[in-house]
């Protein structure tokens, strides 16, 4: 996952969340913020990034993106 910040500093923290369970967070580089994430289940994951602010800028929340999570195509093998 990544999320950009517009006049967040080097370092500040973004926290990501699946619907309100927060999944971890990221410190802004250039920017940008990012986390590696693999969904646990499968479904639709309603997902948002907090940017928590500092003493210049007010934190922010962002929309909701959905993120459709399926499963792995299944492949088989016939042994001759």
């Amino acid at each position: 996952l990544s999320a950009t910040v517009t006049g967040g500093a080097d370092g500040d923290s973004v926290e990501f969340f699946d619907g309100a369970t927060k999944i971890g967070a990221g410190a802004l580089a250039n920017g940008v913020a990012t986390l590696a994430w693999t969904p646990a289940d499968v479904r639709t994951h309603s997902v948002t990034a907090k940017y928590l602010g500092n003493a210049k800028v007010a934190s922010s929340t962002s929309s909701a993106v959905d993120v459709v999570v399926s499963e792995a195509d299944k492949s088989t093998a016939t042994a001759i």
